[in-house]
C-alpha cells in the first residue's frame, strides 16, 4: 500500500492511477497534463491515487477548479488523519482506565455496573422481581434512567422483545 504524493491519502490494492513520470511525460491516455505545477520537483516514481487522478482529468472543470478540488481533498485527508490520531489517543487513555472499572463489573448479575455516578442494570429472563428491586433501589438513591438497549430479541422461543436488555442510569447530580 502506497501513499498518494498529491493528497497524502493511502493507496489501497489496485488503487494507483499513475506515477509522476507518466503524468510529466504526458503519456496518460495520450493527453498533455494540465496541472504541470503538481509534478514539478517530484520524484518520478511517486504514485497518484485514482481519486486525485479523476480530479486531474475532469475536463468538465477548469484547471483552477481542479487545483482547488485537489487542495480541498488534501485538507480533508489531513483533518481525517488528525482526527484518527486523536481517537487513538482517547482510546489508549480509556484502555488505561478500564481495569479500575472492570473490578466493579458483574456481567452475570442484574446490576452489571454501579459507581457513584452511573449504573447499568440487565433485565435477564426469569429475574423480573430482582430487576424491579434493583431498579427501585437505584431510583431511591437518586439515579435516573437515561437509556435502554433492548439487546437481542428472542426468536422461536415463544416470546418476543428484548432478552437481556440493558438499562443505563445516571445520578441526577451528574446530569447536565
Amino acid at each position: 500500500m502506497g501513499i498518494c504524493c498529491l493528497c497524502g491519502g493511502k493507496i489501497g490494492f489496485g488503487g494507483k492511477w499513475a506515477k509522476i513520470k507518466d503524468i510529466a511525460d504526458g503519456n496518460r491516455n495520450g493527453e498533455g497534463f494540465p496541472l504541470e505545477s503538481l509534478v514539478e520537483g517530484r520524484v518520478p516514481d511517486e504514485e497518484i491515487c485514482y481519486i486525485c487522478g479523476a480530479l486531474i482529468i475532469d475536463k468538465s472543470k477548469s484547471v483552477e477548479e481542479r487545483q482547488k478540488n485537489l487542495e480541498e481533498r488534501t485538507n480533508a485527508i489531513e483533518q481525517t488523519e488528525e482526527s484518527t490520531t486523536e481517537q487513538k489517543k482517547r482510546l489508549t487513555e480509556l484502555q488505561k482506565r478500564s481495569p479500575e472499572y472492570k473490578t466493579q463489573w458483574d456481567k452475570n448479575g442484574i446490576i452489571q455496573f454501579k459507581n457513584d455516578r452511573i449504573a447499568i442494570l440487565q433485565r435477564a429472563w426469569g429475574a423480573q422481581v430482582e430487576f424491579i428491586v434493583a431498579f427501585d433501589d437505584l431510583t431511591k438513591e437518586g439515579y435516573r434512567l437515561m437509556a435502554i438497549d433492548e439487546g437481542k430479541t428472542g426468536g422461536g422461543s415463544g416470546f418476543t422483545g428484548g432478552v437481556n436488555a440493558y438499562f443505563y442510569f445516571q445520578k441526577m447530580e451528574y446530569v447536565s
